[in-house]
């Protein structure tokens, strides 16, 4: 499970790893009042007299008297107000709410789609170029200087554009492309209010590069259980050169020496044990070194040599390992298999005979215990890369 990483900084303090929840942010209420009852009351209409016609012979027709012609009010009641915040990250919702805030040091944009960075009254800090990982989802570098710490922590594998201040991204708590930057060895804590940030590989393979433009980060408290952050009032904030583009180094691969091998190979004392010499060149103070194969096994076919119970010394069945020896002829180090296949076709390697193919062998320098024969790897030892494809022909004395 991801955690959010503790409010001190990396390098500047001790690193606290936490779990979490989210807290999501309440939503906006966009209810509006429901009360379109018709309130007004209908006039009385006067009773016609239709008998009333005058006196007959005179040219009096009589009053007509059709009543008052006022039907009543006619009161519909008070129009809904729907609130419409299509498109919009902010601003007005058109019923006198709001489609969304900004953070500090942001403002709306006119058309309300986006929040733009206010007039800025931030500080203006210089990030150096050795960004790198810290964490599984983690990353950090520092100013310049060497005296502040940026630190970009993910907790989506999405890649693309993000806002660093609208939904989730507004509150340290939800966030999922974060933004802190620590000063005064970690007390001082600042997280971002504006801008935005291009993701370009999936963060949390520990590999990354960001492109951050606008970016402000405004001085802020963080609560350390539920990692609210809420900014300090009247608290400084601090921005970038923009664009600012952070990118973890490429991987070190790890180039292994070429050894080259002896095409004879001879039976030893025991049977299922051949050996083959190397040439010691690429060895330092050490002036004869053996490649060696021991079967424990009579299985014949293509076979892994460094999975399963090959993968150590201790329990393998079909062991490849190289000896160097020093000038007393004691073995003063050893390699043991870490990749590569070994094709065997003779019926029993555990005989005094063996008709195989080894391809793709690469060997890393280990110790043996002596009594259990458990190999581990030296720590920054050598490695060694064999001939893409080795034949051994042993035949029996």
């Amino acid at each position: 499970m991801m955690v959010r990483v503790g409010v001190v900084g990396l390098a500047l303090g001790a690193l606290v790893l936490t779990a979490c929840g989210r807290a999501l942010t309440p939503p906006v209420d966009t209810s509006v009042d429901d009360d379109t009852s018709v309130d007004g009351d209908s006039d009385t209409f006067p009773e016609r007299d239709t008998d009333d016609r005058g006196t007959e012979g005179t040219d009096d027709p009589g009053t007509d008297d059709p009543g008052t012609d006022d039907p009543g009010t006619d009161d519909p009641g008070t129009d809904a107000c729907i609130p419409d915040c299509s498109g919009l990250v902010c601003g007005d919702d058109s019923c006198g709410g709001e489609c969304g805030t900004c953070g500090t040091g942001s403002e709306c944009s006119d058309a309300g789609d986006e929040c733009v960075t206010s007039s800025s009254t931030c500080r203006t800090v210089q990030i150096a170029d050795d960004f790198e990982a810290f964490a599984l989802n983690a990353f950090f570098t520092t100013d310049v200087a060497g005296t502040a710490e940026l630190q970009a922590q993910f907790f989506s594998t999405d890649t693309g554009a993000f806002s660093l201040n609208t939904g989730l991204n507004a509150n340290f708590s939800t966030c999922e492309q974060c933004l802190l930057y620590f000063e005064d060895e970690g007390t001082t804590v600042f997280f971002q209010s504006a801008g935005a940030m291009n993701v370009a590989d999936n963060p949390q393979d520990g590999d990354l590069t960001m492109t951050l433009a606008g970016v402000q980060l405004v001085e802020s408290t963080i609560n350390d259980q539920t990692f609210v952050s809420t900014p300090v009032p009247g608290g400084e904030c601090v921005e970038f050169v923009s664009p600012l583009t952070l990118e973890t180094p490429p991987a070190v691969v790890d180039t292994c020496d070429t050894v080259a091998l002896s095409t004879l190979w001879g039976p030893t004392d025991y049977d299922g044990w051949f050996v083959a010499g190397i040439d010691p060149s690429a060895f330092v103070d050490e002036t004869v070194a053996q490649i060696s194969l021991e079967f424990f096994s009579d299985d014949t076919g293509t076979i892994d040599l460094a999975t399963g119970l090959n993968a150590n010394y201790e329990t393998c069945m079909q062991c490849v390992t190289v000896f160097v020896l020093d000038e007393a002829t004691d073995v003063g180090r050893s390699f043991y298999a870490t990749g590569g296949t070994i094709t065997i076709t003779s019926p029993t390697p555990t005989g005094p005979a063996l008709t195989a193919t080894i391809n793709d062998l690469t060997l890393e320098e280990v110790t043996i215990n002596a009594d259990t024969f458990e190999s581990t790897p030296v720590p920054d030892g050598q490695c060694l890369t064999a001939p893409a494809s080795i034949s051994v022909q042993v035949t029996a004395p």
